[in-house]
């Protein structure tokens, strides 16, 4: 850990400065801590055909056909996992046709849920994206710090490389104000490094 710190204030910080945003938080108790490559599989499902229709159709933002099929699913005979598979993929329709506010709202709904960790990590990465294109940084990266406890191995650089990269952009008030009320000790200590890198 000593040495990720020490790599990571080497690299500096760059970036405009952001204005002030609350720190988005996911209760730490609620996050799934399986063996790290189960969030790369998903569940298994009677409905993965219609599901990988949905996707299909997401994938070229061809939100109507996706939200046609989905029409197929029988609500009355879907897993608790089917069900959060639904809601993410209503959350990816809802952001496709502009309406991010009720994007996130679908995710948050998500966050409380026990499902497996391969739906937690789409539906937190998704709403990761959202944040960061909203400009949001600061939440940006405490979700960033969030996810990958439990992501997959291969991913794992990637959002140490976000979560540094998200708090070079925020502001030196916003990471102070930040550090203030944060009780994660493992974030704190990403506050910390940020701003002894602006001295």
């Amino acid at each position: 850990m000593l040495i990720l710190w020490t790599s990571l204030f080497l690299w500096g910080c760059a970036g405009a400065p952001e204005k002030d945003t609350p720190v988005a938080t996911v209760p730490l108790e609620q996050l799934p801590e399986p063996e790290p490559d189960t969030a790369s599989t998903l569940p298994k499902s009677r409905h993965t055909d219609i599901f990988n229709q949905a996707e299909a159709s997401l994938a070229t933002h061809d939100w109507q056909q996706a939200d046609v099929t989905l029409q197929a699913l029988p609500q009355s005979a879907m897993t608790t996992n089917d069900k959060a598979y639904l809601t993410y993929l209503e959350a990816r329709i809802a952001y496709t046709h502009g309406d991010q506010a009720q994007a996130v709202a679908l995710l948050d709904n998500l966050l409380f849920m026990d499902i497996h960790p391969a739906l937690q990590y789409r539906a937190l990465s998704f709403k990761h994206y959202i944040l960061e294109m909203q400009g949001d940084s600061l939440a940006s990266a405490q979700l960033a710090d969030q996810i990958m406890r439990f992501a997959p191995r291969d991913t794992v650089a990637a959002w140490q490389r976000n979560v540094w990269l998200n708090l070079a952009r925020a502001d030196k008030d916003t990471l102070l104000n930040a550090r203030a009320v944060v009780v994660d000790p493992r974030f704190k200590g990403w506050l910390e490094l940020a701003l002894v890198s602006r001295d």
